[in-house]
């Protein structure tokens, strides 16, 4: 599955996850 993750402060912007 896709699924988009938003933590800037975790260090982490929209990434996409399988």
């Amino acid at each position: 599955s896709t699924q988009f993750f938003r933590c800037t402060k975790c260090g982490y912007t929209w990434r996409e996850y399988s």
